[in-house]
Order: C-alpha cells, then structure tokens, then sequence
C-alpha cells in the first residue's frame, strides 16, 4: 500500500496510506483534505487553549453574577466555571418547563438559590449532561421553606428538646460524637460524623452494614430473613451503648428496647431457596462467618458447594429439614414452601411392590457329563401319518 507524504496547515510533516484502488482524483483529493488541516498535535492544542479561554472567561463572570467561589483541584475548578456558566445561561428557558404547584413557590424559590449555591467543582463535572430542568426537580424535592422567625423559635426549641430526649449516654463514653440511628423503609440509618476504627468494626463487621457515600451515612438494607426493622434498631443501639458510644433514637419503644437489650437477636442460620442460575429449585445453606458447618452441611445427599452456600437439591428435603433442626437453622418462606411442594410430589409418586419372580435355574451339564434323561410318557403311540 503507498504511503505519500504531506504538510499539515500548521507546517508539521505527515504521511497517509493510499489504496491502490483508489482513483487518482480521490488520492489527490484525500491529500488536500489533509493538507487544510491541524497536525494531531496542534488541534488538541488549539482545543485545549479554547477550553482554557472559555473557561478564563467564565470565572469572572460567574464572581460577578455573585456565585460562590468553586472548590476543587486548578483543573477541575477552571473546567467546572465553564459548565457552571452554560446551566446558568438555559436557566430561564428550563424555568419555563418546569409546572410549580401553587402553594410551592417558596420551595422554588429556595431550590433556585441551592441550585446556584453549590460550590464544589465535582458536583457540576458530575452533572455536566443532566438538564437543568431535571436538576432543578431534584433541589424542589430537597428544598425547605425558612419558617417566620417566630415560628422558627418554637420549632427550634421542640427540636432541641426531642434531641436530647432521644440521646442516651452510656457512662465514660469513647467520643462525645453522637451516633444517630433512623428507622428507614427498608432498612436502618446510622449517621456517626467520626472516623473511628472501633465503630467501623461493629457496624460493618458485626453488623454487616455498608457505607452509603451519597447520603454519607452507615446503611443496611433489610430482607425477610432479617427480622424487623425495629429489632435491627435496638440491636444496633445496644451494641453501641455496649461500647461505649452516645447513641440517638427518636422512636421510644426502639430506644427502650437499645437500653434494656429487649429485642430479638437476629438469627443467621438460614436456608433459603435458590431463584436463578444453575441451581434454580434448589436448597441453598448459609450461616455467618467464624462459624463452621461446611463439613456437615456436604454430608447431605448431593450436596454441593456454590459461594456463599452449600445447595442441595429439593428431593432431599427430609435430610435438609433433619439439618436444620440440628444445627438451629431456619427456613425462608420460599425454602419452607420448596420443602411442601417437594413432600407433595413425593407422596404422589406410585407405589407398587414388584411381583417374586422364580428365579431358580436348572444347571446345564459340563462337558464330559452325561445329559440328564428326557422325561417319556408311560404310554408312547405312533402318529398314523408316520406309519408304514
């Protein structure tokens, strides 16, 4: 394949490959096309100086429209100017799509303010390509209308008094940082603004919660195995108060329940049913780390191992019951409901005893032997065809 050399219109030297199908006209033109442009070099050059102008120019702009001063690294903020200025500049045309309830113009209002108060280069690197419109839903959602300053004064006071009838102290707490435990739809909260490794240990390790880095929190997320949301709580406020840690619970019940340890343990000996892959239908053994059934739970019929369970299949469900109420495990709703279905279809299967069969074989004679004599009527007659 050819390769013919040119010039760049910034003067820099470059090669092309030519098929050589092509026609003359289309390698000449092919040429030129290069020809009229930037080496590689130069074009992310040019590009990087015009984001870096855009960028220049948006800053003083955005200071002089009374924005706050962006944090971030050099390269994040200068990038971060540039997008700040283009949302702001669609602002009032994303305004006109936006419905506003009556009775929520405040809250507009306030979104509006938040929206332009956000001060951190990676919230709008982060939010480049999202619309303005969808960002602004998102802050309405958020947004708090300020009370009068009456108002404010009682609902202050009501806020301080709940406070510190929620907290409890246990005696020479490790921290005077508070760690604030909330009920949640569908699973528990726990915000604890420190950085402690002792926390860490009890929340994650022992009570297998997750950090939630968006709602900078602890976070557990519940499921029919995890018994209710309010034992959850109160264990986690027991074993916080047990190190030693303030702990704050706004439900009474929950908080009395933390204090007197008068909640369910939860159980973590389960088994559960297999819903997907390749052991769909199956019996699927757990039981927390540090514990050791591995050995006893491969002893059921076909078991096998399958992280993070030993599975067995369904019609070995006696054997799987028999397990369970040795070793203190439960069932799931849906593993119970594997076990019915599986005892059903046992009881239906037919049950027949096979009929005794004569198995008793006459020895036929070793070579050498005579064979044993043919048993002959008393009384022999000559058929009349075989007669002379």
């Amino acid at each position: 394949m050819p390769v013919r050399s040119f010039a760049f219109v910034c003067g820099h030297e470059g090669e092309t490959f030519l098929e050589r199908r092509m026609s003359r006209r289309d390698k000449d033109g092919l040429i030129e096309w290069h020809e009229g442009r930037l080496c590689p070099d130069c074009y992310s050059e040019q590009i990087r100086k015009q984001h870096a102008d855009e960028n220049a120019a948006a800053a003083p702009e955005n200071a002089a429209n009374g924005l706050p001063t962006l944090i971030g690294s050099e390269k994040q903020i200068a990038w971060a100017e540039s997008i700040r200025r283009k949302k702001l500049a669609t602002l009032d045309t994303e305004l006109n799509g936006l419905t506003v309830v009556p009775g929520m113009e405040g809250r507009v209002e306030v979104a509006l303010a938040n929206f332009r108060s956000h001060s951190e280069a990676r919230w709008w690197i982060d939010n480049r390509d999202e619309r303005v419109l969808w960002l602004l839903k998102a802050e309405v959602e958020r947004a708090e209308v300020p009370l009068p300053d009456d108002e404010a004064k009682l609902a202050a006071d009501a806020e301080a008094e709940a406070i510190v009838e929620a907290t409890v102290r246990p005696e020479n707490p490790v921290t005077e940082t508070v760690a604030e435990i909330r009920v949640k739809e569908q699973g528990i909260e726990v915000h604890f603004p420190e950085r402690r490794e002792d926390f860490r240990e009890i929340v994650r390790f022992k009570l297998r919660y997750r950090w939630d880095s968006d709602v900078r929190c602890w976070y557990r997320k519940l499921n029919s195995a995890s018994g209710t949301r309010e034992d959850r709580a109160a264990e986690l406020g027991h074993a916080l108060l047990s190190a030693r840690f303030i702990i704050r619970l706004f439900d009474t019940e929950i908080r009395e329940a933390a204090i007197g340890g008068t909640f369910e343990p939860e159980h973590r000996r389960w088994v559960y049913r297999r819903v997907s892959g390749s052991y769909e239908g199956w019996f699927a053994i757990q039981w927390p780390r540090g514990e050791e059934f591995y050995k006893a739970a491969r002893k059921l019929p076909r078991s096998r191992w399958d992280k993070p369970h030993v599975v067995v299949p369904a019609e070995h469900f006696e054997q799987v019951l028999d397990f369970a109420e040795m070793y203190d495990f439960r069932l799931t709703g849906a593993a119970q409901e594997l076990a019915e279905q599986a005892r059903e279809a046992k009881m239906a299967t037919l049950v027949a005893t096979p009929a005794e069969r004569d198995t008793k074989v006459t020895a036929a004679p070793k070579p050498g032997q005579k064979p044993r004599p043919l048993d002959v009527h008393e009384k022999v007659e000559v058929a009349d065809e075989f007669k002379d």
